[in-house]
């Protein structure tokens, strides 16, 4: 079975959840590495925010900073890198427990177009 939506090829999509608030990494692929890692921020007095730091060459981790919400993420998939030579790209929710003392990513990584 292929799935898709929007012309875009759907490789990977589910439900996990964090150990604890530890940050939750996807391995894209392990040669050449890829990782695309998400991250729950808390912090006093700042508004809630989503941020894709680049931590390394092979790693891209989005920073979610005080979602004040549900389904807390980007509206749309974001472009993370380029995969199998095609532009890869990602869409990512989470949900917060606790006194975010752990969160849940709803997660569905995309195929696109090839890369030239």
């Amino acid at each position: 079975m292929k799935t898709s939506s929007g012309g875009q090829e759907i490789i990977s999509s589910g439900l996990v959840h964090s150990y604890k608030k530890n940050d939750v990494d996807f391995l894209i692929t392990a040669s050449p590495e890829m990782v695309v890692g998400v991250r729950l921020t808390k912090k006093e007095g700042e508004k809630s925010s989503i941020d894709m730091n680049i931590e390394s060459p092979s790693k891209a981790v989005f920073v979610f900073t005080n979602p004040d919400s549900m389904n807390f993420g980007p509206s749309e998939p974001v472009d993370v890198g380029v995969f199998g030579g095609r532009q890869l790209s990602a869409s990512l929710r989470i949900n917060v427990f606790g006194d975010f003392s752990s969160f849940e990513i709803a997660y569905t990584f995309f195929l696109g177009a090839e890369v030239k």
